[in-house]
């Protein structure tokens, strides 16, 4: 696993910065554009770092996404497929469960939204565990 940085932007300027890890930059970069998606209504950009290696821009998160979505279509009967969505879902929440606690999206529903559908997966309630 390797430590990567996500930075959300707005304006220029850095909403929220999270480091996380993952098993691949393909990995890191999934879990970026959900990110960055899930953020849409507060953050413009992103970016995505291994140490001093630029991994994504907004542009390229942005042309994931609208591959994931078409993806979404199509349903995998892949176990390895669905362990590997299942991690990348889980690496996601971890980002932005803590970007939330940190304050910085705090007021992102959007974000909130997402978080809710995750957890309830789960069988939990991110309200729950995010009382302030």
């Amino acid at each position: 696993m390797s430590q990567y940085r996500l930075f959300l932007l707005s304006g220029g300027d850095i909403v929220t910065c999270q480091d996380f890890r993952a098993g691949s930059d393909e990995m890191a970069s999934q879990a970026a554009t959900i990110v960055f998606d899930d953020c849409a209504d507060r953050c413009d950009s992103a970016e995505v770092w291994d140490g001093i290696r630029l991994i994504a821009d907004a542009s390229a998160l942005r042309g994931r996404a609208i591959i994931a979505a078409a993806n979404k279509v199509s349903a995998s009967a892949d176990p390895f497929l669905d362990e590997l969505k299942t991690e990348i879902e889980t690496i996601v929440a971890r980002i932005e469960e803590a970007a939330i606690t940190a304050g910085e999206l705090h007021s992102s529903e959007r974000l909130k939204e997402w978080l809710e559908v995750f957890h309830g997966r789960h069988g939990r309630s991110f309200a729950s565990r995010n009382t302030s």
